[in-house]
């Protein structure tokens, strides 16, 4: 990730792409079916597929977060399902793997903290970070409204509901 927003920084969006296009997961049917299931890994491939060959775009949303000066790195890893820095849906997928695979989430934020952008999940395969999605396939209910409170931190959902309710 550090070296994408480098590239991106240094106008540099050939090598920009290139890296951005290395956090795609080949042959990504394949993957969700082995590390979740026959059962739950077609819908996981199924919310992947869209993206598929869509990752230099990640190059234009890193400028525009450059733009707004969100370029403080921060990558976590999550082993266990009932980590409170994971989002739901992260927890959820790790209590839900047949096969354990950690998870991690990069946060691009502003020097203050007060705007960060989440980019999650990703995971290690095939000697390289790979995105796999936010895996709302594995939700029993599709979320409802403009606030998913799936997508915050466990430890935060808290106070989200409670700003939701105001």
């Amino acid at each position: 990730m550090s070296d994408l927003i480098r590239a991106v920084a240094e106008g540099d969006r050939a090598r920009a792409e290139i890296l951005a296009r290395s956090f795609e997961l080949d042959e990504y049917e394949t993957w969700f079916s082995e590390i979740f299931g026959a059962q739950l890994g077609p819908p996981l491939a199924e919310g992947y597929a869209p993206v598929s060959g869509q990752f230099s775009q990640l190059v234009d949303l890193i400028a525009s977060l450059q733009a707004g000066q969100q370029i403080e790195i921060s990558v976590e890893q999550y082993d266990t399902p009932d980590d409170p820095a994971a989002v739901a849906y992260q927890s959820l997928a790790i209590r839900r793997m047949i096969r354990h695979t950690p998870l991690y989430s990069v946060r691009l934020s502003d020097t203050s903290g007060n705007r960060t952008f989440h980019l999650w999940s990703f995971v290690y395969h095939e000697g390289l970070f790979r995105w796999i999605g936010k895996t709302r396939a594995l939700a029993d209910k599709p979320s409802t409204g403009d606030l998913d409170l799936r997508e915050y931190r466990i430890r935060d959902r808290k106070k989200a509901r409670d700003r939701l309710l105001r």
